[in-house]
């Protein structure tokens, strides 16, 4: 889970830097580079030598210092996550630049796969202006083995869209709370208020028209009106929203057992170490030394 939480692809260029640079409890900084697989994190000191000059040193954050510069900077990270979420893509408009039949029109200006709502079957859909003035919209069936494939490559979109909804990227934070036991941080600096909302209160789902969805205790999807009152969801944008809902449940399920795992068998702290060592002297009947 070490690349999870700080391997989250949300950032822009100027938020490097806050996620990245963090302080200690003493107010230095340190810096870790986000390409490195070892999540190091370092500060330079100088000292002065006895001849004159200053020396330059590096140093390696270890421990539980480590973790806790990982706890800032997870929750720096997921908050702008949460305040930056990817735009759901559409999976029932596929791109069909690549589909060469029918042949194209002069006049034709986009083609696209898309389902048809009613019916639930894919067609490629031709949009063409005639003249440049009118324009029209035609669909061509497509074959029994094209179906098949973008009904498989609509499910991989909708799982990436179940996958980046604020409730699972707020259980992908659990598990590495739980895995790191960042707890023992939470009192110096509380978890985000935007990651506990996200974890504990049902959230509003977006679909890609760009609406936020809410679901009612029928199963049915409403976004506010433009002024007043609330708009159903329909069409293509229900079924996205009803598949969305159904992946990112049993998505939300794996977390939940993945973050009790997690809790029951956190990655060994420092003292929990020492503790082990101790234990293991112990049942084998030799006197713990300083030494060891």
């Amino acid at each position: 889970m070490t690349g999870a939480y700080l391997g989250e692809r949300w950032a822009e260029k100027q938020d490097i830097n806050r996620i990245y640079t963090q302080p200690d409890r003493s107010g230095n900084e340190w810096t870790r580079n986000p390409e490195d697989p070892q999540g190091t994190w370092t500060r330079t000191v100088s000292a002065p030598m006895p001849n004159g000059g200053f020396q330059e040193t590096r140093l390696v954050a270890a421990g539980r210092l480590a973790d806790e510069l990982n706890y800032r900077a997870a929750n720096d990270s997921y908050s702008l996550g949460l305040a930056n979420p990817p735009k759901p893509q559409d999976p029932y408009r596929l791109d069909a630049k690549a589909e060469t039949h029918p042949p194209r029109e002069p006049f034709e200006t986009s083609r696209d796969y898309v389902r048809d709502a009613q019916t639930g079957q894919w067609q490629l859909e031709i949009r063409e202006n005639i003249d440049g003035k009118i324009p029209i919209t035609r669909n061509a069936p497509i074959s029994t083995e094209r179906a098949t494939a973008l009904e498989s490559q609509s499910q991989t979109i909708i799982a990436q869209n179940a996958a980046n909804t604020p409730e699972a990227i707020a259980a992908r934070y659990q598990i590495a709370y739980n895995q790191f036991g960042w707890n023992e941080f939470a009192n110096r600096e509380p978890v985000p208020q935007a990651i506990t909302n996200a974890r504990t209160q049902p959230q509003p789902l977006q679909a890609s028209d760009g609406h936020s969805y809410t679901r009612d205790a029928n199963g049915e999807w409403t976004t506010p009106g433009t002024f007043y009152g609330t708009n159903p969801a329909t069409g293509n944008t229900r079924e996205e929203l009803n598949r969305t809902w159904q992946s990112q449940q049993a998505g939300l399920q794996d977390m939940a057992s993945m973050a009790e795992v997690a809790r029951s068998n956190p990655t060994p702290t420092q003292s929990d170490l020492h503790s082990q060592v101790a234990g293991m002297y112990a049942r084998a009947g030799i006197t713990r030394t300083d030494a060891h």
